[in-house]
């Protein structure tokens, strides 16, 4: 397993769960933060700032959901890794709906875990799809994806580092249609063990964040039965800005 330069906050009210995954975390040289409570876990997540948040579903103040819904209001957009064991395909996809980036199912092997830790800060560490234009700009609509921001109409978008690589990929292939497991090998890099509804989910949200939930949306198209196309009504191409 690689050593990893990052910080990780571990939510769970288990104290040995905790010191299974701090000596884990530690053994590839990433610096843990320990929260037992939500509150706990909000305010260390938003006054440090780690670079990921492990965050398990059952917490003796408030659900782990709420935790999730509370960061991504407050713009933390760092990736949520959420653990539980609830192994329901429902409970995958609000956990994904409410903002987390993973969702891993108990009992799990911590090399594993490791391995999908490592694989979200690569991407955050990469920051989107890596491209010779400096931004991707549509009418209504501007992917900066050096700085790694969206303005839709004018205001910033606040997405979450897997909204932003889905949305960035999207637009890169302008009018191309691209399969759901296209999505998932591409923009989450490693097998989650969840089928579509996974990503149709993170799409929801992405669209809702840029005001696209309409029967008629201006950017993200659903292609039946195969996946989501970047509409070419919006533009014929693209305005790329050089490096």
């Amino acid at each position: 397993m690689p050593t990893m330069s990052a910080s990780v906050l571990v939510v769970d009210d288990d104290a040995s769960n905790r010191a299974l995954l701090r000596t884990a975390c530690e053994s590839v040289h990433m610096t843990v933060l320990e929260a037992a409570t939500g509150d706990d876990a909000v305010r260390q997540a938003v006054e440090a700032r780690p670079d990921l948040v492990l965050l398990d579903v059952g917490l003796p103040d408030m659900s782990g959901l709420e935790v999730c819904r509370r960061l991504r209001a407050q713009q933390v957009t760092v990736p949520i890794v959420m653990v539980s064991g609830r192994a329901d395909l429902v409970d995958v996809v609000v956990g994904i709906e409410v903002g987390a980036d993973d969702y891993v199912r108990k009992p799990y092997k911590v090399r594993e875990l490791l391995a999908r830790i490592a694989a979200h800060l690569r991407r955050r560490s990469q920051a989107g799809p890596q491209r010779p234009a400096a931004r991707l700009e549509f009418p209504g609509l501007d992917i900066d994806l050096k700085g790694h921001r969206v303005h839709c109409d004018g205001d910033e978008v606040r997405l979450t580092v897997t909204e932003f690589n889905l949305l960035a990929m999207l637009a890169a292939r302008l009018g191309d249609t691209v399969s759901r497991t296209e999505l998932l090998r591409t923009v989450w890099a490693h097998n989650l063990d969840v089928d579509s509804r996974t990503i149709d989910a993170h799409v929801h949200r992405l669209r809702r964040k840029l005001g696209d939930a309409g029967p008629r949306p201006r950017f993200i198209e659903t292609v039946q039965g195969i996946g989501y196309r970047f509409t070419d009504t919006c533009a014929e191409t693209p305005l790329e800005a050089a490096v």
